[in-house]
């Protein structure tokens, strides 16, 4: 009895998926022509233009869409994308056994090698979820070669397949070697930009370090997000370890190294590189002179104004709407002039919405010429 084909790629974080995302939202023609469905999501437009996204399904609810989004189908190849199902998988074995039961489930995964992942991800971990702590806590709390070894168990446990592949070995081919994995002779679309989700500068760093010590993670709206995304090409630096703490690191992932050097091919295996071969990465004082270019201030000066003009009209907004309640409350009518303020909030809500525009011009015009 044939069953539905399902492809999951799972990242995991750090290891292009953003990259693959906009790819693979510019591909979805050339991968229809290989009779691989990639599945419409409301991220595709972001996605397509090279922005930060998160692939094609629920990072909460993936197993209820790709059960439904199969069901009824009795073949054909699904494609899904998403690095959160790497770590929801394992806290939700009950999703991926419910997937095995019914669909051909393989699973395509990128690692990449751990002392360059944690330095990644330790930015990302700034950028993306507010952490504040310094990259030697970072470094004593890795845990991806372990997790990775309980995935590829996981996998095996419910008999889903699985294709490992590095990232720290394909960084320059990655688009290549990822068509190859789901289909001979696939020809995926390039991103409009060549980095997608660029890891932060050090400088970027300290400076969304601070705001998340103050505002937490909702900062990185106005302040990485808006620099990854309009500021697309400038290169990424790690930041600066020091030599005790990579020590440690190194002696802590050793075990796990080895453990899933036993579980992938050879090609895909992880290298622990000795402290040598990261040069100035490495330093006994890993404090560091923070440098902007005019560029960067420019973009960065102007996303936060635009967050204060944005805190300032929804204090408007507030007062307005607190003006009104009392207003009803002491049973004064309402009129045109009170749906004026309330669509002109609406507007500093959704300054673009057509409909609410029209609608407040037109009342104000006639409110003109009441007067």
């Amino acid at each position: 009895m044939t069953r539905p084909q399902v492809t999951l790629h799972v990242g995991h974080g750090k290891t292009g998926s953003s990259f693959l995302q906009s790819s693979l939202a510019l591909s979805r023609r050339a991968l229809s022509a290989k009779g691989i469905t990639y599945a419409e999501h409301a991220s595709f437009s972001a996605a397509r233009s090279g922005k930060i996204t998160s692939g094609n399904v629920d990072p909460f609810g993936f197993a209820q869409d790709i059960l439904s989004a199969t069901s009824g189908v009795s073949a054909g190849h699904f494609l899904f994308s998403s690095e959160h199902m790497f770590l929801r998988l394992m806290d939700q074995p009950e999703a991926l056994q419910a997937m095995t039961d019914c669909l051909d489930v393989r699973v395509i995964l990128f690692i990449r090698d751990p002392f360059e992942h944690c330095l990644s991800a330790y930015g990302q971990n700034i950028k993306r979820d507010g952490f504040t702590g310094e990259i030697g806590d970072y470094l004593g709390s890795y845990r991806f070669p372990e997790l990775v070894s309980a995935f590829l168990h996981l996998l095996n446990t419910y008999g889903a397949s699985v294709t490992v592949r590095n990232y720290t070995r394909h960084k320059s081919d990655l688009l290549t070697v990822f068509a190859a994995m789901l289909a001979p002779g696939l020809d995926l679309t390039p991103p409009p930009v060549e980095i997608v989700n660029r890891s932060l500068t050090r400088a970027e760093m300290q400076i969304q370090r601070r705001f998340n010590k103050e505002l937490g993670r909702g900062s990185s709206r106005f302040v990485s997000d808006a620099l990854c995304n309009a500021l697309p090409d400038i290169r990424s630096e790690p930041p600066r370890v020091p030599l005790d703490a990579y020590e440690r690191f190194f002696q802590a992932q050793q075990p796990f190294v080895e453990e899933v050097k036993h579980q992938v091919d050879e090609a895909a295996a992880y290298h622990l590189t000795s402290p040598e071969a990261y040069g100035a990465t490495l330093s006994d004082d890993p404090s560091d002179l923070v440098t902007l270019s005019g560029e960067q201030l420019d973009l960065l000066v102007s996303s936060i104004c635009r967050e204060m003009r944005r805190d300032a009209g929804l204090d408007r907004i507030a007062e307005d709407l607190r003006d009104l309640a009392l207003e009803i409350e002491k049973g004064t009518p309402v009129g045109l002039a009170d749906a004026y303020m309330l669509m002109r909030a609406a507007h500093m809500l959704r300054p673009n919405g057509p409909v609410i525009r029209q609608k407040m011009e037109a009342y104000a015009a006639a409110l003109t010429m009441d007067a």
